[in-house]
């Protein structure tokens, strides 16, 4: 399951490039790729090799949400925002940007820092990331119409980022949950209503498209 990431990451390139409705996919995953290896290079380099738990969730949503999550994507968008020429297509390829980010990370975050890998570790966690960023796809496509549209509010701008750093913490919660020795179920119920309400979501926005072109 360490491949997840990687595997979805050549999944939705094959499909997406088919439709041809995005362009600079295969650069957008080239920049998250390199920028992955470099980050995971420096991250290995740079910081300790294990992580000790601390019995608070706050202290560990800290640690994961933050450091694995929140402050790489918002180094590799600003990265991406200065390489990239136009920011009309830059949100559109940010999810590949992701997606490719992760797939190099995760898995390499994952084996540096854990010297017994849990199942938890295996198949839950890259789960819960790969479901992050397919949120997070949403979440930028609605700001992106909104920012074209020029219907810039709290209201139409301020709840989505909002709601985009939520999910981007579920995965942090759902380890620090398990990092501290809540029930197995605890935090599986978290994980199933994290993924039902993707698959939700998605029967929605497919219902309201297919409503459309009727």
């Amino acid at each position: 399951m360490l491949l997840l990431l990687p595997c979805a990451t050549a999944f939705y390139i094959s499909i997406d490039n088919k439709k041809g409705e995005i362009k600079n996919i295969y650069s957008a995953t080239l920049f998250g790729l390199i920028a992955g290896i470099l980050y995971s290079f420096l991250d290995v380099l740079f910081t300790s090799d294990y992580y000790i738990a601390k019995y608070s969730i706050f202290s560990n949503l800290l640690h994961f949400g933050f450091i694995e999550m929140l402050i790489p994507i918002i180094i590799i968008t600003s990265l991406y925002f200065v390489f990239i020429k136009s920011y009309d297509e830059m949100f559109k390829a940010l999810f590949y940007v992701f997606l490719a980010f992760f797939a190099v990370y995760m898995p390499v975050r994952i084996i540096s820092r854990n010297e017994n890998i849990h199942y938890f570790l295996l198949f839950f966690k890259p789960t819960l990331f790969l479901l992050s960023i397919l949120y997070c796809r949403k979440i930028i496509f609605r700001i992106y119409n909104k920012l074209k549209t020029c219907k810039m509010s709290f209201k139409s701008l301020g709840i989505p980022i909002v709601l985009m750093i939520i999910v981007l913490l579920v995965p942090a919660t759902a380890e620090s949950m398990w990092l501290i020795g809540f029930s197995t179920w605890s935090w599986m119920v978290l994980f199933f209503v994290y993924l039902a309400s993707y698959i939700i979501l998605e029967i929605i926005l497919h219902k309201v498209f297919v409503t459309k072109i009727d």
